[in-house]
């Protein structure tokens, strides 16, 4: 695999989100990363290929409150 991310990548994978989801622990909602332009999506891949190459991961994205919500 290689060590660093394209920015299509980082694209595809933002705009696979879904509009209808809450934000997480972060407090940013889907759509913000979406409409957050090129410049976001750039700074965005910059911390995701730096946390790849040093095979580490922040706790914040370890952190997750998962609920079950059962539908009728």
């Amino acid at each position: 695999m290689n060590e660093c991310l394209e920015i299509t990548e980082v694209l595809e994978a933002v705009n696979a989100l879904s509009d209808k989801k809450s934000p997480g622990n972060d407090d940013i909602h889907p759509e913000l990363l979406k409409k957050g332009g090129e410049e976001l999506l750039q700074t965005l891949t910059e911390i995701f290929t730096e946390s790849w190459r040093n095979k580490e991961m922040p706790q914040d994205w370890k952190d997750a409150q998962l609920v079950t919500v059962i539908k009728k």
